[in-house]
């Protein structure tokens, strides 16, 4: 399973909300919004004034027995 989460730093900020289809997440200063990144399609719009700072993280869960991919930073 993958999931992603976002954190909002600021809300002082026109636009930028995060979008998952009709459904819009406006910027709020702590908000933090958790999906499944892999199957959720999501987006952002233009931020229209100011900045938008936020702390994204992705997630990935794999029961003891499967297979993990090979670290994306391992050189063999």
């Amino acid at each position: 399973d993958n999931y992603a989460s976002i954190l909002y730093l600021n809300d002082d900020l026109e636009g930028g909300e995060t979008s998952f289809g009709k459904q819009k997440v406006e910027p709020r200063e702590g908000r933090l919004i958790i999906f499944e990144g892999g199957k959720i399609k999501h987006g952002v719009s233009k931020v229209k004034k100011g900045l938008r700072y936020t702390l994204p993280a992705w997630y990935n869960y794999y029961t003891p027995n499967e297979q993990r991919p090979s670290s994306w930073w391992h050189t063999k």
